[in-house]
């Protein structure tokens, strides 16, 4: 198998002008298959067209790239969700409105957000003090949502 970027690279960097309907098929993802098999999703244009907020997570985006999908998909709004399996779900979230490229709170676009309602968060080094702002270190989350033990 070839190299990735090496491949890409072969192809002309332009849109194809492909034009699409609303019921062709623009997605597809699976289901985590918890009572099963995974069974494939599939999301149409049309689902697509009336969307109104983005739900992001699970890694990090760069600041680059966040902007650049802000300004695509106007108007929708963007919203990152940072949490863990052993967290339950959702801790942390930076909402729509620290979203904007070129406001005064751009800087946030690179922050997973703030703790939600009922959680305990810090950031500390290896001696188990906390860091400052910036810096990295390991998270240390406390609320009624965590996992025992």
């Amino acid at each position: 198998m070839g190299d990735y970027d090496e491949w890409v690279g072969t192809f002309d960097p332009i849109d194809p002008g492909t034009d699409s309907k609303l019921d062709d098929v623009a997605f597809q993802l699976y289901s985590s298959g918890t009572t099963g098999r995974p069974t494939g999703v599939i999301l149409t244009n049309a689902n697509f067209s009336s969307l109104q907020t983005m739900v992001y997570g699970a890694s990090p985006i760069s600041e680059e790239v966040l902007s650049a999908c802000v300004e695509l998909f106007k108007p929708c709004t963007f919203w990152q969700a940072y949490g863990l399996t052993e967290t339950t779900g959702v801790v942390v979230s930076l909402p729509p409105e620290d979203h904007d490229p070129t406001g005064p709170n751009a800087h946030r676009l690179r922050s997973c957000g703030v703790p939600g309602p009922g959680v305990e968060l810090r950031v500390v080094g290896e001696d188990g003090n906390d860091v400052p702002t910036g810096d990295v270190g390991e998270i240390w989350i406390r609320s009624p949502q965590v996992m025992k033990g």
